[in-house]
């Protein structure tokens, strides 16, 4: 599986760029799991508000970076597209 934190094999892209595809893709991963934590925790019989305020305010970062990725540069995009990868990661925890 290709890792959205690393350029294509064979791309054309310099090292340290990504497409904004990539970008998008890696940024809407983490969007989609914020989004299935709410709403887990929104259906939970015992909600925890200050994680769903936590999740909530990640969710909105993350949809207001991904829509950002049409304005910013190539460098920009790349730390963005680290930034999500990184949390990617962190999001699936030790056994991924």
């Amino acid at each position: 599986m290709h890792d959205p934190a690393s350029p294509t094999p064979n791309s054309s892209e310099p090292a340290g760029t990504v497409s904004y595809e990539v970008a998008f893709e890696t940024v809407g991963r983490v969007s989609a799991w914020y989004s299935r934590e709410i709403l887990a925790e929104r259906r939970s019989p015992a909600p925890d508000t200050a994680r769903l305020e936590r999740l909530i305010v990640q969710y909105r970062e993350s949809v207001q970076d991904q829509a950002r990725l049409k304005e910013v540069g190539g460098e920009e995009m790349a730390r963005i597209n680290a930034r999500y990868a990184a949390r990617w990661q962190e999001l699936q925890g030790p056994e991924a």
